[in-house]
């Protein structure tokens, strides 16, 4: 039974996308299934050989079945638009969040065909008590604040549990799912851009909306006409002034009042910022020491991680006490990467693809490192450590290296976090570093990891719990209060 749900729910997929005329679906569009069949041959290899955590939240047999189902579905011939969402569709399926169809490794001839094209949504959105809320919109049907029911007669919370199945997150963490799926408007692309107009394609009207304006309780049905990403953002600029369009834009420092300094740490991605961000964490705790200022609110939210260095900088610099990190499972699920899967893959560091003299059989089918160690591990605080009190705003986009510093400031007492549940998972997570496999004929990118990072005991299934739990509500949104900020600034009182 089970096998025959994942099978319906990938031809169901498959249904749903918008049927191109004999016009354009032309020769040159099609792929064979014969063809088909050969990346997924390819994606399947490089999975069972590499990735460390395949069956890290299910059984050996249900990611099989996974597999089965993808393999049927790639029987019949198919556009390269309905290849990628197929695999798209499947990914997620292993519940891994740094196993993914990410957007920004994708082939310029993906880019081209899903990314750009003028499909869109004409307003962005948060997505909070399974509501869709308007918060900011370039068309003039569509207002701030508007709560969508429904886009070309499919209810938002039908649309929202199909797209749900083209987000990678680790094990049952459907939070971090849900919220991978609101439109903010920041970097080159997002899930619900990519996917949203393969499923709810616009009509000749363009988008028929059912929505409530805010403030009142009768719905009506207004028509929006689609727009490209790159448009939506340049009018959006020109509307609501200059949004975070860079990186370095993610991080800021400012003293809210005597008593309570804010620090926003919006990415880790340091490598892609020209902002010396050491010098900047040193300058905003050198002014909270200078001033006095008893409470320090470190803003982490819609930041999913990035550079280990980062977070250990950040760490160290609120400790007052060491912290301890509990001993961790790593482990690689290879010694050296099989040369039949080389020319498909790439990676940032090449010593990776050959790691047999580093790492040992560790008797349970994977690898680990010759010098691994099984204690646990100490950060020691800065000499000039702030010592005031830290309040950590965390969310679901949590889920790598901040989900490290999440748990490490709970664990450790470093901070009270306060928001809402964190992404990533208690039971682990994979990435340390990737592979990036490129499927030569449906030029489908696909994110492996290849480390796992697991605890060494039993741990739910599940993100971080804050000590404050603080949940945004519609009518927060609706008004603009930052519903998170708030209850930490209550805290302090």
């Amino acid at each position: 039974m089970k096998l025959l749900v994942h099978t319906f729910l990938i031809y169901f997929l498959l249904l749903c996308l918008p049927a191109p005329s004999n016009a354009q679906r032309t020769e040159a569009q099609i792929i064979p299934a014969s063809i088909l069949q050969e990346d997924f041959d390819l994606l399947k290899d490089a999975l069972t050989s590499l990735h460390p955590g395949l069956y890290r939240y299910q059984s050996e047999a249900d990611v099989q079945a996974h597999f089965d189902d993808l393999e049927k579905s790639l029987q019949s011939d198919m556009t390269h638009a309905e290849a990628f969402a197929a695999f798209s569709a499947f990914i997620p399926k292993l519940l891994c969040g740094h196993t993914l169809v990410n957007p920004f490794n994708q082939s310029d001839f993906i880019k081209d065909l899903i990314f750009y094209t003028e499909d869109k949504v004409p307003f962005e959105f948060e997505l909070v008590e399974g509501q869709m809320i308007v918060t900011r919109s370039v068309s003039e049907q569509v207002e701030e604040g508007m709560n969508i029911h429904a886009i070309n007669d499919r209810p938002v919370a039908s649309i929202i549990e199909q797209l749900m199945q083209f987000v990678s997150a680790d094990g049952a963490n459907n939070g971090k799912r849900s919220y991978e799926l609101q439109l903010t408007g920041f970097g080159a692309y997002e899930l619900f851009d990519v996917y949203f107009p393969l499923i709810v394609p616009p009509t000749t009207k363009g988008y028929a909306i059912k929505a409530t304006r805010k403030g009142e309780s009768t719905p009506s049905t207004i028509y929006a006409q689609p727009i490209s990403r790159s448009e939506r953002q340049k009018q959006v600029n020109e509307k609501y002034g200059p949004l975070p369009q860079t990186y370095d834009d993610l991080w800021e420092f400012k003293v809210l009042d005597d008593k309570t300094g804010y620090l926003k740490a919006g990415t880790f991605v340091t490598y892609k910022m020209d902002l010396n961000w050491r010098r900047f964490l040193k300058d905003a705790f050198d002014t909270m020491k200078r001033d006095n200022i008893p409470n320090l609110i470190v803003d982490i939210r819609g930041n999913a991680g990035g550079m280990d260095m980062v977070g250990e900088a950040l760490l160290r610099s609120i400790g007052s006490k060491p912290a301890t990190i509990p001993a961790t499972d790593v482990r690689l699920a290879y010694q050296k990467v099989p040369e039949r899967l080389r020319p498909y893959l790439n990676t940032w560091d090449d010593k990776v693809f050959d790691l047999s003299k580093k790492v040992v059989d560790s008797g349970n089918g994977y690898y680990v490192e010759k010098k691994a160690s099984t204690k646990p591990k100490t950060y020691k605080p800065q000499n000039k450590a702030y010592k005031g009190n830290v309040y950590l705003l965390v969310d679901a986009a949590n889920s790598s290296n901040t989900f490290f510093v999440a748990r490490t400031a709970k664990q450790n007492k470093l901070a009270t976090l306060v928001g809402e549940e964190t992404g990533g998972n208690l039971m682990g997570t994979n990435g340390g570093m990737m592979f990036f496999l490129s499927l030569p004929n449906t030029k489908v990118g696909i994110d492996v990891p290849i480390y796992g990072y697991y605890p060494l005991d039993d741990q739910p299934n599940r993100g971080i719990i804050p000590d404050v739990v603080a949940n945004r509500t519609v009518e927060d949104v609706q008004e603009g209060v930052d519903t998170i900020l708030q209850a930490a600034l209550k805290e302090i009182e």
